[in-house]
């Protein structure tokens, strides 16, 4: 039981480091796209997944 739940963790935790990777590469790319500040494109990012969460509840 014990080894099913590092696994389980293991797993959750390549889930969020593949999260952060795919939202740092979409905020650099609004950043050269757009030409706005990391805080600009942070808060558009976060905008956008607000967005789309709401769209999809």
């Amino acid at each position: 039981m014990f080894k099913n739940e590092l696994l389980i963790k293991y797993m959750e935790f390549g889930h969020l480091a593949l999260e952060v990777k795919v939202e740092t590469f979409l905020i650099t790319k609004l950043q050269k796209e757009f030409k706005i500040s990391l805080t600009e494109a942070q808060i558009l990012i976060a905008n956008i997944l607000i967005m789309f969460i709401l769209v999809f509840k």
